[in-house]
């Protein structure tokens, strides 16, 4: 059964695949395995609290009084529980670095996973379409935020994959909206709970399903009936995997949205003005100093610098040389400077897309026509502006005076939609000018090429 599966879903799609987009995915794939091998699996955010969760699972749930990690979703945790039980009962040594290291094969491998879901979103979209592939992958693997989200030892790369996998799950629906069954809703059900499962992050996408449910019965009252059967079918199998979890956190806190911190409530007045508007240009900040401290309560500079370059320091820098690491920040800061002045170019790419994706949207609220793929689309742009919105309400509601919980990482479920609708973009300029096509190419090749160091891990293992 499971051979039969694997050959399917696995590498039937790279079989025929042309060579320069297989090349991509495998060199996407090569770097999250490097960081996988090298980074130290106890460096991380927040990874004293991930590593002792882990130790108290299988037999229960963390309380408050055990980490401040306890409302986190336990799926990430399960199965490096189960590696500790056995690394404790073989007395093996360093098993919360065993658990750590563990963790990030498992990371490695649903890296594996979202190209396999990426290659098929792709063909899909356009059949045979190589150059679609490799726009794909290629605007997921120049972000710097994925290696880093996957060689840490936390629940984000759950997230990514079982947010890219109810993204396919509904572009299959939407291609046969007439033949969809109960079947399909129940998968869509579990890649829900699941998901759910693996952080809170994950309830973004709910929002955008129930508009992409409106927006299909709108146009077709048959289809959009049928699609909203199989969603709230699809709801209720997510409620029965993943609910229990949030209930508990309800009975024992007293609260489904328990957190380590208060809500101050969502206010604008939460913050200064420069909290807001602040770009981190001034002295051109942005392309010298983009670490941590210089862009204080500031989400834009912060959000831009840890999406392309390491803000907090838990990969490629380090303020101190702490654990036996060598304080490389001199060399690297202004390295890094250099790396947000270079992804001005792919971020652009990524602005396009999304400003595509928002006309799409329009367009396919304006149509009477039902386009699957243009439904799809618009579908892709509403998961991002539904989880743009709830980061925002979050970073406001959720106040830390040096800005700690605007992580590129938290939003990591974004930039797994992102790069459809800027390969999208790609493909249509290159339908148009094969050689801006070509050019753009060669600059995200430039650009990669430039911020491959930023890629990779400076904290070493062993």
């Amino acid at each position: 059964m499971m051979p039969k599966l694997f050959r399917r879903e696995i590498l039937v799609p790279f079989i025929r695949a042309h060579w320069l987009a297989l090349l991509v995915a495998i060199c996407l794939n090569a770097i999250v395995l490097t960081n996988t091998i090298i980074h130290h699996p106890k460096i991380g955010y927040d990874v004293t609290d991930h590593l002792t969760y882990v130790q108290i699972l299988p037999d229960r749930l963390p309380t408050q009084k055990d980490i401040p990690e306890y409302f986190s979703a336990p799926l990430a945790y399960f199965l490096p529980s189960l590696f500790n039980k056995a690394c404790v009962y073989y007395q093996w040594p360093d098993c919360r670095g065993l658990d750590g290291k563990f963790w990030q094969i498992l990371n490695f491998i649903l890296s594996i996973g979202i190209t396999v879901l990426f290659w098929k979103i792709a063909e899909g979209l356009s059949p045979g379409n190589e150059f679609l592939k490799v726009s794909l992958i290629s605007m997921l693997g120049i972000l710097t935020v994925y290696y880093r989200t996957f060689s840490q030892a936390r629940s984000e790369p759950y997230v990514a994959f079982f947010w890219v996998l109810v993204i396919y799950l509904v572009f299959k629906q939407l291609q046969n909206l007439e033949t969809i069954t109960w079947k399909d809703g129940l998968k869509l059900g579990i890649a829900l709970g699941l998901l759910i499962l693996s952080r809170q992050w994950g309830f973004f996408i709910f929002p955008a399903l129930f508009l992409l449910a409106l927006l299909i019965y709108f146009k077709d009252k048959k289809a959009g009936w049928q699609f909203g059967r199989v969603l709230v079918i699809s709801v209720f199998v997510a409620f029965i995997v993943g609910s229990w979890f949030y209930f508990h956190l309800y009975f024992s806190f007293g609260t489904f949205m328990a957190f380590n911190t208060a809500s101050s409530g969502f206010s604008l007045s939460n913050h200064p003005l420069i909290f807001y508007i602040g770009t981190g240009l001034r002295n051109f900040a942005l392309f010298t100093t983009p670490v941590e401290k210089h862009f204080s309560n500031m989400v834009l500079p912060t959000l831009y610098s840890d999406t392309w370059g390491d803000y907090y320091g838990y990969f490629t820098w380090v303020e101190k040389s702490e654990m036996h690491f060598i304080a490389n920040s001199s060399d690297m800061i202004p390295y890094l400077g250099r790396v947000n002045l270079v992804s001005i170019f792919p971020s652009l790419i990524l602005l396009a897309g999304l400003l595509g994706g928002a006309i799409i949207l329009v367009r396919s609220i304006i149509s009477k026509k039902l386009d699957p793929k243009q439904l799809f689309l618009a579908f892709v742009f509403l998961t991002i502006f539904v989880s743009g919105l709830g980061f925002f309400w979050f970073l406001v509601s959720y106040i830390y005076s040096d800005g700690f919980n605007n992580k590129a990482t938290y939003m990591i479920q974004v930039f797994m939609s992102l790069p459809i609708l800027a390969a999208v973009f790609m493909e249509k300029v290159r339908s148009k000018k094969r050689i801006l096509y070509s050019l753009g190419m060669l600059l995200l090749l430039l650009a990669f090429a430039h911020n491959l160091p930023a890629m990779i891990t400076r904290y070493p293992w062993k």
